[in-house]
């Protein structure tokens, strides 16, 4: 077991166990004794402190009988992270980088996202990226893809608002007459 996994089981940091093993700090207190002693699945206290053996079970209600069916399958399980986080791509496209934004874009699977709320904001990240790119026809692609996955994405985002209301204003070139004459009539 990594030290980051034991020091998340006992709700101490990865540092703190390092400084338990390595002396730096005194012994826990009992009640953490305690909770190492569950997690590692130590019988009795000697064999964390070194000193007089006392038994866990006489402070503990015992073992659940699932436990180590129940650590092993945390343990075998993984959580995945896309290489690129999305908060990435408004970072980049708020640092006037909406290229490279719309690239690190282009490596996440939006599948992986796990809302349809943040998969929302991720196509109107990607709608910003080519408005400042010029590219209004590829904007408007993805707000409706933002559309897609709930309105209030597009709603509630000023730079949503902001995008629609520069499509308003000048539609693009590629955009059919009667979808001007729809934005010119709703300016």
């Amino acid at each position: 077991m990594t030290r980051p996994v034991l020091a998340g089981l006992v709700g101490r940091s990865a540092e703190w166990v390092k400084a338990v093993e390595t002396g730096r700090l005194r012994q826990p207190r009992l009640p953490i004794l305690l909770r190492l002693a569950e997690v590692l699945g130590v019988v009795d206290l000697v064999d964390l402190t070194g000193e007089q053996s006392l038994e866990v079970a006489s402070f503990t209600r015992g073992r659940h009988p699932n436990v180590t069916a129940i650590r092993a399958a945390v343990q075998r399980c993984t959580v995945e992270r896309p290489d690129r986080p999305p908060y990435a791509v408004s970072l980049d496209v708020d640092l006037w980088k909406s290229r490279e934004g719309l690239r690190r874009a282009g490596r996440i699977d939006p599948a992986t996202i796990p809302s349809r709320e943040r998969r929302g904001r991720f196509f109107v990240e990607m709608a910003r990226g080519h408005h400042a790119a010029g590219e209004p026809v590829a904007a408007a692609r993805y707000l409706l893809r933002a559309c897609d996955e709930g309105t209030d994405a597009v709603r509630w985002s000023p730079a949503a608002q902001t995008i629609v209301d520069s499509l308003v204003a000048k539609p693009p070139a590629a955009a059919r007459d009667d979808v001007r004459r729809s934005l010119a009539g709703s300016a």
